[in-house]
Formats: structure tokens, C-alpha cells, sequence
């Protein structure tokens, strides 16, 4: 559970200065980052338990680049 925290505060800076957008953002800009947090602290338990589960860091290693990845795909291919 530690980790999983640790993992989703380690995403909250990049989501907060993310935004790009100004003065009405700040609002916007806490509860994107509030939602990061909450995913990826959600995605760090699966993350962890992948980790218990195939007892190596090789698969949420993969799951995590796959996940990259695709993401990384889709907002590449929309712009």
C-alpha cells in the first residue's frame, strides 16, 4: 500500500504542470491531480500485486510500458 502511494504522489507534479491552460485552471488543475493521484494509486496496487503475484519485476515492468505506450499511441495518433 506504501508503494502504491508512493507511486500515485510521484505522478501528481507532471499532472499538476500539465495543464498548460491559466487562471480558471487552478481548480481544474487540483482535481486533475487529485484523480491522477487516485488512479495511479489504484494502478500502483495492481502494479504491486502483479509484483506479489509473478514474484519478478519483469511483468509490471511490461504492464507499465504497455501502458505508457498506448497512451503515448493514442495521443500521438489524435494530434
Amino acid at each position: 500500500v506504501v508503494g502504491a502511494v508512493l507511486f500515485g504522489l510521484w505522478h501528481v507534479l507532471p499532472a499538476w504542470r500539465g495543464g498548460g491552460v491559466e487562471a480558471a485552471a487552478d481548480l481544474g488543475r487540483g482535481l486533475t491531480a487529485l484523480g491522477t493521484f487516485a488512479a495511479t494509486t489504484a494502478a500502483g496496487l495492481g502494479l504491486g500485486w502483479l509484483r506479489v503475484r509473478s514474484d519478478s519485476l519483469v511483468a509490471p515492468v511490461l504492464a507499465h510500458l504497455a501502458t505508457n505506450s498506448v497512451t503515448f499511441a493514442v495521443a500521438w495518433a489524435a494530434a
